[in-house]
């Protein structure tokens, strides 16, 4: 065992990352796995405490996904300018880890007092079924002190997504049908940060996603999700679906080799726009002439380099969707 890097909590390292430029952690108070550069690991001590809040809010949301954060120089810039989450959405959050760790439906949770961890069998009188780490609450729920936990805690009693079972301290609580029910509603139309990057997976393209598309996206409030650096067991074309369905709108990138087209770019396109979401058209300036007549109605964004596309991107996201969730101070 060995601290995390981030809380300097309890964490273990990740043995699939070894010789790489970094090391991969498990960090319950991280919520989970990520993968940190050498670069980043130095510039952690210069990260305050709300910062590294909303890097491990972008490590739970990236895990929520089925995707391992990788950590940049970067990534710690975007943490700093992120705006934190309204409380409400803080409130839904942790909710969702509260079914989460439910074993089934109607599962009584002992909510563990702020140094407290509770085992399985913490009170068979009360069929206690799930005990667990009071930092992984603090992860899911963007939370530093306990008190925050309790307030959340109290909107969702507020709004009967969670009922108290007994007058206990600390609390048992259930997750209620009509917790389930908002559950649901988040997953199937949320009020979504997620934004489905359709582009072609070369190693070429991997200092344009990282450069480009990555942050332009980020400073727009968004988060990026790119289907092959998704861990999942599904078919690919059903995770595809699924990932666009559940996204906010579809950055969509032209470029390719030479006389071969990204098929798979112009379904995913041609998906998004059926299910009426937005398209953000992209292409390299080199490129741009090879790209179908169907769809060169259409204003695409020309790039030569990755710092252009990161301005011109940002632009056309604040211009024609609005800024997201997660939009940067100022």
């Amino acid at each position: 065992m060995i601290e995390c890097p981030i809380w300097g909590t309890p964490a273990y390292e990740l043995q699939e990352y070894l010789g790489r430029d970094g090391s991969g952690y498990f960090s319950p108070r991280a919520g989970g796995n990520y993968f940190l550069t050498g670069t980043a690991f130095a510039l952690l001590k210069n990260l305050d405490d709300q910062s590294k809040v909303r890097l491990t809010h972008e490590i739970v949301s990236n895990l929520m996904s089925g995707a391992t954060l990788e950590i940049g120089s970067s990534t710690l810039d975007q943490a700093r300018l992120a705006k934190p989450s309204l409380p409400s959405q803080r409130a839904v959050r942790l909710l969702r880890y509260l079914a989460k760790i439910s074993t089934y439906l109607g599962a009584k949770i002992r909510f563990p007092s702020e140094y407290g961890i509770y085992p399985a069998d913490v009170n068979k009188n009360l069929s206690v079924d799930t005990g667990f780490r009071t930092d992984e609450l603090y992860a899911w729920s963007d939370s530093i002190k306990y008190a925050e936990l309790a307030y959340l805690l109290e909107m969702l009693e507020a709004d009967k997504l969670v009922k108290f079972e007994d007058g206990g301290s600390p609390p048992t609580l259930i997750v209620t049908p009509l917790g389930y029910s908002r559950i649901e509603k988040e997953r199937v139309n949320p009020v979504n940060e997620q934004v489905f990057v359709a582009m072609w997976f070369d190693a070429s393209m991997d200092k344009v996603f990282s450069e480009g598309f990555d942050p332009s996206i980020r400073m727009a409030g968004y988060r990026p999700i790119r289907i092959d650096q998704k861990e999942h067991l599904n078919k690919i074309d059903d995770e595809i679906v699924a990932e666009i369905k559940r996204s906010r709108f579809l950055v969509a990138d032209f470029t390719s080799a030479p006389k071969s087209p990204r098929g798979g770019v112009y379904f995913e396109a041609g998906l998004a726009l059926g299910l009426g979401m937005d398209v953000v058209w992209c292409c390299r300036e080199d490129m741009i002439n090879e790209v179908h007549f169907d769809t060169r109605q259409f204003n695409h964004i020309v790039w030569k380099t990755s710092q252009e596309l990161k301005t011109k991107l940002h632009k056309r996201i604040c211009a024609t969707i609005g800024e997201g969730p997660l939009g940067t101070i100022g």
